[in-house]
């Protein structure tokens, strides 16, 4: 018998042992809920303090931004609406007058460009009319008359004497 109450003293402790390690285990896994629940909410809390503190700061943004843009507008104004300095006012009457000189000097050099090769064309025109072929220019030459006539410039050529006894025909104007 001693080793029956042996037997069952030891399945008691063994039992309250049991016992006592399953109270334990409840007692912790409550503490840890409660825990977890503290640091839960403590975490919710918080995460609900950094939303407010940023919907707070972008509103505040906010209203720095709308600040500024009417500062920013206000000074646009003014610069826009600014009397002109006199060294501005100078210089932009120098630089126009400087671009009318030069569109006048362009004008004028263009007149003359159009001048010019006008010229150049009635110049090429009296070459090709009187000095092309040797000087006989686009007339066709008279053989017939060339041989049977005495002209001036022939008489002149051979000094023949007319009937006043001059050398040539245009020598009466030159004496």
């Amino acid at each position: 018998m001693a080793m029956a109450n042996a037997a069952g003293a030891s399945s008691e402790a063994a039992f309250a042992a049991k016992q006592a390690h399953a109270d334990e285990v409840s007692r912790l896994r409550s503490l840890h809920t409660a825990e977890v629940g503290a640091l839960s909410a403590a975490a919710s809390e918080e995460a609900a303090a950094l939303r407010q503190a940023l919907l707070d700061a972008v509103a505040a943004e906010e209203a720095r931004m709308a600040e500024l843009q009417a500062a920013y507008s206000e000074l646009k104004q003014r610069f826009d609406e600014r009397e002109p300095r006199e060294e501005d006012v100078a210089l932009i009457r120098q630089l126009q007058t400087a671009l009318s000189e030069s569109e006048e000097r362009e004008r004028t050099a263009e007149e003359r460009m159009v001048q010019l090769r006008k010229e150049l064309l009635l110049r090429g025109d009296n070459y090709n009319k009187h000095l092309k072929n040797g000087g006989a220019g686009e007339k066709v030459l008279n053989v017939d008359s060339a041989l049977n006539g005495d002209s001036a410039v022939m008489g002149w050529m051979f000094n023949k004497k007319d009937a006043s006894g001059r050398k040539g025909s245009d020598q009466s104007t030159f004496r």
